[in-house]
């Protein structure tokens, strides 16, 4: 019952079921996703469960706005892909990342 309120994936969980979703960095890092095609797989399900804004609680990495496109230490930005994956799904509309 609860488990399968909260469950997502392997590496999120929602914390507040529909709204307050919690996880692992949602794109290509070192660890788990290495390429770009699982990294898109990843956001897209996250941006179809109606995640519309992130918030990264991780210091070693600079803000999305200001990460170059290739990344760092392995982590690539998520950010522009996550808008287009997002158009996609609704057509424009507001999604906001907070570092």
């Amino acid at each position: 019952a609860y488990e399968s309120t909260v469950a997502f994936s392997d590496s999120a969980n929602w914390l507040i079921p529909g709204s307050v979703m919690l996880g692992r960095y949602p794109y290509v890092e070192p660890s788990r996703c290495l390429r770009r095609e699982q990294g898109d797989k990843h956001l897209a399900l996250i941006l179809e469960a109606g995640v519309t804004t992130f918030v990264s609680l991780q210091a070693e990495l600079p803000p999305q706005a200001q990460m170059t496109l290739a990344g760092k230490n392995g982590f690539l930005p998520y950010k522009s892909t996550a808008d287009l994956i997002r158009a996609s799904l609704n057509g424009p509309g507001a999604s906001w990342i907070v570092a």
